[in-house]
């Protein structure tokens, strides 16, 4: 019983590293890419404020989204809202107000990402390892 324990901890923490890692990957260019375009650094700087700023205010939301509707529909919000920012990146022109709408779907990926793969790994993994699994991480 305790292989298999450690066997499913073992799975989802795969999952989340190797998630979090390509989602930062693209995210890591992103400033780079805007640099580029010809934007300065205090409008870099402009976007990751208005990227957390979004965040706060979708996570409310979201959150009560994720307990109505199930976690799948975050992801589905997150999915689209990805493929809008790689369209709008691919498409990229210098506005102030494109850095708005490119903040904003980067919140809304960014946000919905989050709590739909935190739903799924809680519906995922049973109750007995997931006790297991956050004592472990308190330690």
């Amino acid at each position: 019983m305790k292989v298999k324990i450690w066997i499913v901890i073992k799975k989802i923490n795969i999952y989340v590293f190797l998630s979090t890692f390509a989602r930062s990957l693209i995210e890591v260019f992103i400033p780079i890419i805007l640099y580029k375009y010809g934007y300065k650094l205090k409008d870099v700087v402009f976007y990751y404020l208005l990227i957390n700023i979004f965040s706060l205010i979708f996570a409310y939301p979201f959150l009560k989204i994720a307990q109505k509707y199930g976690y799948k529909i975050l992801a589905i919000i997150g999915i689209i809202s990805f493929i809008c920012l790689q369209v709008l990146i691919n498409n990229m022109f210098n506005n102030i107000l494109y850095i708005v709408l490119l903040a904003l779907f980067h919140a809304l990926y960014r946000r919905g990402d989050w709590i739909s793969r935190r739903y799924y790994t809680l519906n995922v993994m049973p109750k007995k390892i997931y006790q297991l699994h956050t004592q472990l991480y308190v330690l």
